[in-house]
């Protein structure tokens, strides 16, 4: 996508540079896998192929939230980093 809209690229380092300078905490949220990619299940489709094809593992230092699974909540500790950061709309009460 990147490679056909470059102004994309520009326009997100602008704001996570925005954010630095606030002082605004900036969450990465990725998907990625463990060794032998042990969350990936034959019957997935999707994430098999990237299983077959060695991609997105773990290893990447600027990682912060690791999903399993296409939602960014669901097997992420994102909710707890979010309410430790006094981040409305998380959705513990």
């Amino acid at each position: 996508m990147a490679a056909h809209h470059p102004q994309i690229l520009e326009r997100a380092a602008a704001v996570l540079s925005g954010a630095h300078l606030a002082g605004v905490p900036v969450i990465y949220v990725v998907v990625r896998f463990r060794p032998g990619y042990p969350e990936v299940s034959d019957r997935n489709l999707l994430f098999r192929g990237l299983k077959v094809a060695g991609r997105l593992g773990e290893g990447t230092p600027e990682v912060i939230v690791t999903k399993r699974r296409v939602g960014a909540f669901s097997t992420t500790d994102l909710e707890s980093v979010l309410w430790a950061h006094k981040v409305n709309g998380a959705a513990r009460g």
